[in-house]
């Protein structure tokens, strides 16, 4: 996930959500199961109607993760992660990522 955002502005979160599961061939229940966990676990899920242009920085942050770990990638890591968002999440850097990949290990 690169610092300046590649998300369409005036689509809603759910809708950019959508766009990029379609990039990854990530389709029906796979897309609502995985939309579903990643909406919460980002406390995005009341903001899913919301265009994402309306969205303060930091959910529009939020948001790019979730569109880049939507297909559930092998592995997770960051060269410089923001203590901000790992403690609004409630974990730490080593295991920050956990929630949000099944068998990829953290590297940070």
């Amino acid at each position: 996930m690169s610092q300046k955002f590649s998300l369409y502005p005036d689509l809603q979160v759910i809708e950019n959500l959508e766009f990029f599961a379609g990039m990854y061939g990530i389709g029906g229940r796979r897309f609502a199961r995985r939309a579903g966990e990643l909406l919460q676990v980002m406390s995005l899920g009341e903001h899913r109607h919301v265009r994402t242009s309306d969205l303060p920085g930091g959910f529009r942050q939020r948001l790019a993760l979730a569109c880049s770990i939507l297909h559930e990638p092998g592995s997770c890591s960051s060269t410089s992660p923001r203590p901000g968002w790992i403690r609004a999440r409630g974990a730490t850097s080593g295991g920050s990522c956990a929630p949000w990949r099944r068998g990829a290990r953290p590297c940070w």
